[in-house]
């Protein structure tokens, strides 16, 4: 009996020992197996010298992969080089710089953030990093220059307040940059992440967010921009960002749920009309206008930009466009990864696969990521492909209805532009 019990004893020891070690060694191998899998599927910011990209890539065969990506591009910096010289003659050029840079820290503050990253560009023929090019810079440039000397002209005219003249730049903004938007969305320039809330609302494809952003943004660095003559570039560089968090927040909490709906993009909307309205009310006649003198530049810079976005819209076709370069995180072979998820900025979990057969409406109407495996190299670099206006299933709308909603805006846009020539009279 005594022997038995000094076994089991021995035995029982034993087996707590062993069955210790087991517990713990397999622990260590699935605590491993969890960080090897969130490194390999949170991966959000890969080596990005492990691939092909370039600072200056063969412009023939961006062509060949997407010719309406290098036209918006070519046409973009051109007329950035055209503002350049309107700049250094009317001695804006920190102005322009200052819109320049902004967009710059912009992207590359958005895409190195994980909770935001939800965004991706084609791949140029310029590149000033792995995911910016260099024409998207010269593009914040560009419209956010152009609103602000459009409202700066105003000045001349009466129009006092600052603030009334922050929103008619906000407003003009929009109109330059939500089209803009529109075309790249559904040509494939650009793709964006398929189920960040922050990014499911869309209008022409175009998230509701970035359309608050395009008002948002111009009307606070127009605001800060004028708040001193010597240093109000700088300050608008510095704070343009944080004061466009501020304003755009509350809106999205009370009016958008918690994200950028439609709703609060409106109630933006109507909140800018509204001081430019009563800012109109209050302006009073000044000498100055008599002897102000058109800028005809800066409408013609608008009439290029609108024509070459039409153009697009009504000669190239989606299908024909190749997006080559990082896009989200591709669902590996199998069953879709849907259930591994991370925090975006609106505080809501979105999925980390892009997962090819289960594509949100948005996503499904305008791209096809599986088009081109031979060209792919993993998860993080592979080709996408537009779909065209008519494609099965597509929910977006025809050819027909994309151009005149966007005839409608390039519309409003030189009404705008022009409009300020003349005091808004």
């Amino acid at each position: 009996s005594l022997n038995f019990h000094s076994l089991l004893k021995v035995w029982k020891q034993g087996f707590v020992q062993d069955s210790s070690k087991l517990l713990v060694h397999s622990i260590v191998i699935t605590n491993a197996k969890i960080t090897a899998m969130a490194k390999s599927s949170i991966n959000i910011a890969p080596d990005y010298n492990q691939y092909p990209w370039r600072h200056v890539n063969s412009i023939h065969q961006v062509f060949h992969d997407s010719p309406v990506l290098l036209s918006l591009e070519l046409t973009t910096l051109s007329l950035y080089s055209l503002l350049i010289l309107h700049a250094i003659r009317r001695r804006k050029l920190s102005v322009l710089l200052a819109a320049t840079i902004s967009g710059a820290v912009n992207e590359v503050v958005f895409t190195s953030l994980p909770i935001v990253n939800n965004f991706w560009h084609a791949q140029a023929w310029l590149m000033l990093g792995p995911r910016l090019p260099a024409w998207q810079p010269a593009l914040y440039g560009l419209f956010i220059y152009v609103a602000c000397q459009s409202a700066d002209i105003l000045h001349s005219f009466g129009w006092n307040s600052r603030i009334g003249r922050a929103a008619v730049a906000g407003i003009l903004a929009f109109l330059l940059l939500f089209p803009m938007d529109a075309v790249c969305v559904r040509f494939v320039a650009y793709t964006w992440h398929d189920s960040d809330p922050l990014l499911a609302d869309r209008v022409m494809g175009v998230a509701a967010g970035n359309g608050m952003f395009a008002v948002a943004f111009p009307f606070c660095f127009a605001a800060l921009t004028a708040s001193s003559r010597r240093f109000g570039p700088a300050i608008a560089c510095l704070l343009s960002t944080p004061s466009m968090v501020l304003l755009t927040l509350p809106l999205d909490q009370f009016v958008g749920d918690g994200v950028p709906t439609q709703t609060s993009l409106i109630a933006l909307l109507v909140g800018m009309t509204s001081i430019v309205v009563v800012a109109a009310s209050f302006t009073s006649g000044s000498p100055e206008s008599s002897k102000t003198t058109a800028d005809l530049t800066i409408p013609l810079v608008g009439f290029i930009y609108y024509l070459v976005l039409l153009s697009v819209s009504i000669l190239a076709d989606p299908a024909g466009q190749k997006s080559v370069g990082f896009h989200q995180p591709l669902s590996p072979i199998g069953p879709c990864l849907g259930d591994i998820t991370d925090l975006s900025a609106s505080g809501r979990q979105r999925q980390i696969y892009l997962c090819p057969n289960e594509l949100s409406a948005a996503t499904r109407d305008v791209l096809d990521p599986t088009c081109d495996p031979t060209r792919s190299i993993d998860q993080h670099w592979y080709v996408v492909c537009g779909r065209p206006f008519d494609s099965a299933g597509n929910s977006g709308g025809s050819r027909r209805t994309f151009v005149i909603k966007l005839a409608c805006i390039a519309a409003l846009g030189m009404l705008g532009l022009t409009s300020c020539q003349r005091g808004l009279s």
